[in-house]
C-alpha cells in the first residue's frame, strides 16, 4: 500500500508522462504490466492496479484531446451485446447479497461497478476504438501480448530454477497456466505464419519461453487448452499448399528434435513434470477429472439454481476446504458470480470469435496477414474457452484483456473482408473471363465515310 507521501510525488509525475503518450501507446503497456502484480495494489486505501491506471489516463486523454482516428473507428461488431453484457453484470452485482456492504452511497456504487462489471470488459470498445484496422496497430498488440507472456514465463521460470513454486506474477500454478495459454497458441502460430525476420525471431523466443513456463507450472488444463487452440490452427492452416509445406517442415523440426533429446537425455519421459503433463492424455478417465464431473461441478450448479438469473455474487464455498472451494470451471464461477446470461453471452463472444475468425481466413481479403491473424486469434481464443472449463481463466486479469481484444480486433477484419472464396480452396485463373474481357471494336469498311457530326433522331447510332 502506497502512503499519502509518496502518492503525492509519484502521481504528478505519471500523469505528466501518460498525458504526453498516444492513448493507444498506452494501452498496449497494460499487456506487459501483469508482471507488477495486477489486482494486488492499494493506493490510499483503495484497490487499484496499473490497469486502473492506464484506463484512468486514457480516458483523461481522450478527455483532454481526443485522439484524431478516434472519428474514423466506425466498425462496431456486437457492440450492443458487449452492452447488454455489461448491463447484465451490473444488474446481477447490484442484486447480491454478499455484495451489499460496497454500495453504501453513489461513489462506492460507481467505483464497484466500474471495477468489478465494466473494467474486465472494456478491452473490446478500445480496440474497436483505438485499433480497429490498422496493420501496425495490430502488429503491435501482438507483440506486446507475446511480451506480456513472455516476461510472466521468465518469472516462473527463474522461480523454478531457483527451487520456488513456479508461479509467476500469479497466485497459483492454475493462474500461471491459464494466462500463458492464450501467449503460447499465439505466438506458435506466428512462428507459423510471420514472414519477417525481427518478429520471426521474437515469436519463437517468446513460444520457448512460454513453453518452458507451461512445463514448470505443471498445469495439465493449460496444456490440453494450448494443445487444443494449436491443432485448430494448423488444422486450418494446413488446408493450403503452402500451409502443408510449412506444417511438414515444423513437424520433421520437431519430430527431429525429439529424437536428439530422447538420444541426450532417456530419462527425459521420467521426470515428474513431463509424466504429469502427459497424464492429460487419460481424458475424462482422470481420478481428479472424474471427481470435478460427478462430485465437485454438480455441487456448485445446485447452489446456481438458487439463484441462476443474477447469480449469488461468488464462486466459493466456504464450507468446503479451502483448495476445494471453488468449481474449477470457468463457466460455472460466471453464473454464479454474474448469473447464466453473463456466461452464456461469453461463451456466445469467444464462439462467434472463433468462427469470425475461421471466415475470414477463408475468405480473399485485402491483405494475406488479415487472414493469417484471423485464424490465429480464432485459434488463441479457442484454447482459452477450452481451459476455461477446468479453471477459471478468461476472467483473470492479463487473459480477460486477450479475449476481449482478439474478439474485437477478428470482428474488425469479419467486417471489412469481402465476402469471396479463398484462393487458396479455390485458385482463380490469373486471365480474365469472357464476360469481363473487353468487347472488340467494329471498324467500319474502308470505303464507308465516317460521319462529321451525331446521328439525326431517325438514324440508329
Amino acid at each position: 500500500m502506497l502512503p499519502w507521501s509518496v502518492l503525492a510525488i509519484v502521481a504528478p509525475i505519471v500523469a505528466f508522462v501518460a498525458l504526453r503518450m498516444h492513448p493507444y501507446a498506452l494501452l498496449l503497456l497494460d499487456f506487459p504490466s501483469i508482471v507488477f502484480g495486477a489486482g494486488d495494489w492499494q493506493i490510499a486505501g483503495v484497490r487499484l492496479d496499473p490497469t486502473d491506471l492506464i484506463l484512468l489516463s486514457i480516458f483523461a486523454i481522450a478527455l483532454l484531446r481526443p485522439p484524431p482516428d478516434a472519428t474514423r473507428a466506425k466498425l462496431r461488431p456486437m457492440f450492443k451485446i458487449w452492452v447488454v453484457l455489461g448491463v447484465c453484470m451490473s444488474i446481477a452485482y447490484m442484486s447480491a447479497p454478499i455484495n451489499q456492504p460496497g454500495l453504501s452511497d453513489p461513489v462506492r456504487i460507481a467505483y464497484q461497478l466500474y471495477r468489478y462489471c465494466w473494467r474486465p470488459i472494456l478491452f473490446y470498445p478500445l480496440m474497436l476504438v483505438l485499433v480497429h484496422s490498422d496493420a501496425r496497430r495490430l502488429d503491435n498488440v501482438t507483440a506486446a501480448i507475446l511480451l506480456g507472456g513472455a516476461m510472466a514465463a521468465s518469472m516462473a521460470i527463474v522461480q523454478g530454477y531457483g527451487g520456488n513454486d513456479a508461479v509467476g506474477p500469479y497466485a497459483g500454478r492454475n493462474a500461471l497456466g491459464g494466462g500463458l495459454v492464450g501467449p503460447c497458441v499465439l505466438s506458435i502460430a506466428l512462428v507459423a505464419i510471420e514472414q519477417r525476420k525481427r518478429r520471426w525471431q521474437f515469436a519463437v523466443i517468446a513460444a520457448v519461453l512460454v513453453a518452458r513456463g507451461l512445463l514448470f507450472c505443471g498445469s495439465r488444463g493449460a496444456f490440453v487448452g494450448a494443445a487444443a487452440g494449436v491443432s485448430l490452427f494448423f488444422g486450418f492452416f494446413m488446408l493450403s499448399g503452402a500451409g502443408m509445406t510449412k506444417v511438414l517442415r515444423y513437424a520433421g523440426a520437431g519430430v527431429g528434435l525429439v529424437v536428439i533429446l530422447l538420444i541426450a537425455n532417456p530419462g527425459i519421459l521420467d521426470r515428474p513434470s513431463i509424466k504429469h503433463l502427459l497424464s492429460a492424455t487419460e481424458g475424462t478417465d482422470d481420478g481428479n477429472m472424474q471427481w470435478r464431473m460427478q462430485t465437485r461441478w454438480p455441487h456448485f450448479i445446485a447452489m446456481l439454481r438458487e439463484s441462476p438469473w443474477v447469480g449469488i455474487g461468488t464462486d466459493k464455498d466456504e464450507s468446503l476446504s479451502r483448495t476445494g472451494n471453488t468449481p474449477h470451471n470457468g463457466y460455472i464461477s460466471l453464473a454464479l458470480i454474474h448469473g447464466l446470461p453473463v456466461a452464456v453471452i461469453y461463451l456466445l463472444f469467444g464462439i462467434s470469435s472463433i468462427l469470425r475468425g475461421i471466415q475470414v481466413y477463408s475468405r480473399a481479403g485485402p491483405s494475406i496477414n488479415d487472414r493469417l491473424f484471423a485464424l490465429a486469434a480464432a485459434s488463441t481464443i479457442a484454447g482459452i474457452l477450452v481451459h476455461n472449463i477446468v479453471e477459471t481463466t478468461i476472467v483473470g486479469p492479463y487473459t480477460q484483456n486477450i479475449f476481449w481484444s482478439l474478439c474485437a480486433l477478428i470482428g474488425c477484419r469479419a467486417v471489412i473482408a469481402p465476402r469471396t472464396i479463398h484462393p487458396t480452396t479455390v485458385a482463380p485463373s490469373t486471365a480474365p473471363t469472357r464476360s469481363q474481357r473487353p468487347a472488340p471494336r467494329r471498324m467500319k469498311p474502308a470505303n464507308t465515310p465516317l460521319p462529321l457530326g451525331p446521328p439525326e433522331s431517325g438514324d440508329a447510332s
